[in-house]
């Protein structure tokens, strides 16, 4: 059985291969690999597509169950760097972020609620 983790992300390069060579030029890092957290990744036709190749290979490798449920659960968990370009994007509107020692750390916006607070 392969690894999810790895199995996602070989997929997401495949997609992203393909929509880079056929559909339209992607944004990229300066040593050339996709960059995932720059516009033009989320919310739209990458993303659709993304999502639902990755579903795909989930079902030829598992079953369409397993990657219902994992489809779901992507939908639960961001990784830091997700959760702060959604914030840069405006798309939290309680969380701005910080640095510190050149590291962005995501931070909640003070309200009244004692435990609410990141930072």
């Amino acid at each position: 059985m392969s690894n999810i983790i790895t199995l996602k992300e070989e997929a997401k390069l495949e997609i992203y291969q393909y929509i880079d060579k056929h559909i339209r030029s992607l944004p990229k890092k300066q040593n050339g690999k996709f960059d995932e957290f720059s516009n033009g990744f989320l919310d739209n036709d990458v993303d659709a597509l993304r999502h639902a190749y990755v579903s795909g290979v989930y079902t030829m490798v598992y079953n369409e169950e397993t990657a219902d449920k994992l489809g779901q659960l992507q939908e639960l968990v961001m990784t830091k760097d997700e959760f702060l370009s959604q914030i840069k994007e405006g798309n939290y509107s309680g969380y701005s972020y910080k640095t510190v020692d050149g590291i962005e750390i995501p931070i909640s916006k003070r309200d009244r609620y004692k435990f609410n607070n990141l930072g």
